[in-house]
């Protein structure tokens, strides 16, 4: 499975990765070829195990969230300081679904 990249470049934005835990991350993100000022994105990664689109094979890999998932699988800060508590708070809240979905597998034994 391909891993998602720690440089890339996507829609003219280069994404340089600060911090990864499982599939949680932080990511710098700055407009290519500019002095803009670089915000951080808060991501949880997802997985595909290999996906047809437009009769193109696409490998199984990690994806960064697409924009329909933003507020959901990603979020915006503008300064380091407001992703780092950001990624806590998004950390508590997948040990906490984690921690449900093991509950209920154990009841359902």
């Amino acid at each position: 499975m391909k891993k998602l990249a720690e440089k890339f470049v996507k829609k003219e934005f280069r994404h340089t990765l600060l911090k990864r835990e499982g599939d949680l991350a932080i990511y710098r993100r700055k407009q290519v070829g500019t002095n803009a000022t670089a915000h951080f994105e808060v991501v949880i990664i997802t997985r595909n195990d290999g996906i047809t689109i437009n009769g193109n094979l696409i490998e199984a890999g990690e994806l960064y969230p697409s924009s329909s998932q933003w507020g959901d699988r990603g979020w915006t800060c503008n300064t380091l300081e407001q992703a780092e508590k950001r990624f806590l708070i998004v950390q508590d809240k997948l040990k906490e679904l984690a921690k449900v979905a093991s509950d209920k597998k154990q009841k359902s034994k």
